[in-house]
């Protein structure tokens, strides 16, 4: 993006001046964190929207990265960074005698993940940006964080980490009108219409809103912006009535209160259980909408959509989308299974069985009753077929997706869907040979492998600008969008260290 240090210093403290209606010598170095953040949404707002028109236009596919974490840290630095503009910016302060450092520091860390998930994650919309894919995120919008830690008396204390304020997040858009309602509870039975078709008919269902909050994800000096939707719940108007006190209306707030609600009791479980439903099904129901405005045959959703499961946490993915296909929009179970299959994908992250999620069966049939009913028929049809085609009873139990009364969300994940990848080749070939050996022999074609990396532009660029300079120096700046090219050091000497091939860098 080309903006002079001169024109960035007139939009600033306009910038301020209209948001703020202060000076820069009596702003405090949040308020100038805000205006610089506005700034920056100024120059990439149209980027953001020209991305989405073309994208309408020319009916490009759209891969949509389902996660229960999303760890992209401080946004400044690394929307700065993308622009092009970071340098620039860090001049233009020094004119103003503002340290930089200083009001950076007073960001809120988007406090949306935990650990390798959320950042891996994070990783990937960075990722697909900078090389131009069309890769959108879908999570939560969790209003704290698992925990903020502090040191007092030599014990670690835990605090509520509230990473954003009233007023929510600057990188933030809400978008009301790409609202939806998710249904929850009640009892479901199906009714045969005047045609023969079966219907559900719900009975005492909760239906909860759902909210998207934007945030836009830049591409490295490209101009591409992509999208991550983060949910939030609320409660209709025309519900209102049925949340009378304030520990009822905590309790719909709660789906989108912090990030792993404590599992070891019902209640926790089944909250978590909602979290995960909650954002699956209003992502799925937005993407099928989205889908339909091309006016192609829903049966083909697939060619111009592809939703991939991060984990397990989204793993009713398969199911809902059944749900959606089939009982919101009329297709045949088969047109829908096989739409559903071709869209799906999973990525696996434990070689560990036991950390499998697993539900129990009376609690998901209890919170979901038509999804439940939905995986019930998956699980029969499945069991069914590989009966026919003479596989041995033992594997087919291994396998199912119901059994020993849980509902095994690793094993919808996999049926429902075309592809399984692990995390590294060694994680990948432990699944095929221990983890998930009984699939591989099912489905081997099925099974593929994903090395996950780091984003160079956060962890060297901005942690270790000399570094990368100097890299600069003897490679060229090609690394700095393509990782592969430091490969390139290995054709240098090892200068004055004592060192041999294996001890070079790459």
């Amino acid at each position: 993006m080309q903006v002079t240090k001169e024109q960035f210093i007139r939009d600033f403290k306009d910038t301020l001046h209209e948001e703020q209606q202060i000076k820069i010598v009596d702003a405090t170095p949040r308020e100038l964190f805000i205006a610089l953040a506005k700034t920056l949404r100024k120059y990439y707002t149209p980027l953001w929207l020209e991305r989405r028109r073309d994208l309408e236009k020319e009916q490009k596919k759209i891969a949509y990265y389902f996660s229960i974490e999303f760890l992209p840290g401080r946004m400044l630095e690394t929307n700065l960074l993308n622009l092009g503009l970071l340098e620039s910016v860090k001049e233009a302060f020094a004119d103003l005698d503002l340290d930089f450092d200083t009001i950076k520091e007073t960001e809120h860390d988007m406090a949306l993940g935990n650990g390798g998930l959320g950042r891996l994650a994070a990783a990937f919309m960075d990722s697909l940006a900078t090389t131009g894919y069309a890769g959108f995120g879908n999570g939560l919008r969790y209003r704290y964080g698992l925990f903020k830690q502090r040191i007092v008396d030599g014990y670690q204390v835990e605090l509520p980490d509230p990473w954003f304020d009233s007023t929510g997040s600057v990188w933030e858009t809400r978008k009301d009108h790409d609202s939806v309602y998710v249904k929850l509870y009640g009892d479901v039975y199906l009714q045969a219409d005047d045609a023969g078709n079966l219907t559900p008919v719900y009975q005492g269902a909760r239906v909860l809103r759902a909210v998207p909050y934007d945030v836009a994800q830049l591409g490295f000096e490209n101009d591409t912006v992509n999208n991550l939707r983060l949910w939030d719940v609320e409660i209709p108007e025309e519900d209102e009535l049925r949340y009378p006190t304030i520990a009822d209306r905590r309790r719909i707030e709660d789906i989108t209160a912090v990030l792993y609600p404590d599992d070891s009791n019902a209640q926790g479980r089944e909250l978590r259980l909602v979290q995960e439903y909650f954002m699956t099904s209003a992502g799925l129901q937005t993407i099928i909408r989205s889908y339909l405005k091309m006016n192609l045959p829903l049966e083909d959703i697939y060619q111009k959509v592809a939703v991939h499961i991060n984990d397990t946490h989204p793993a009713v993915a398969p199911a809902e989308f059944m749900r959606l296909l089939v009982d919101e929009y009329g297709l045949s179970w088969d047109k829908a299974w096989q739409a559903t299959v071709k869209t799906m994908s999973y990525t696996n992250h434990t070689i560990l069985s036991e950390a499998l999620e697993k539900w129990d069966a009376g609690l998901f049939k209890y919170v979901l009753p038509r999804v439940y009913q939905i995986v019930l028929e998956i699980d029969r049809r499945y069991v069914a077929d590989l009966a026919v085609k003479g596989v041995a009873p033992d594997v087919i139990e291994a396998t199912r997706i119901v059994k020993d009364n849980q509902i095994h969300m690793a094993h919808l994940a996999i049926i429902g869907g075309h592809s399984v990848n692990g995390v590294a080749k060694l994680h990948t070939e432990l699944l095929k040979e221990d983890t998930l050996h009984a699939f591989y022999q099912l489905f081997p074609e099925k099974f593929n492998n994903k090395t996950n990396g780091i984003v160079q532009r956060r962890w060297t660029q901005i942690a270790d600008e000399a570094l990368s300079d100097e890299l600069d120096k003897w490679i060229g700046k090609e690394w700095r969008t393509d990782i592969h090219h430091l490969r390139k050091l290995n054709a240098f000497p090892c200068c004055k260290m004592k060192c041999n091939k294996k001890d070079m860098l790459v």
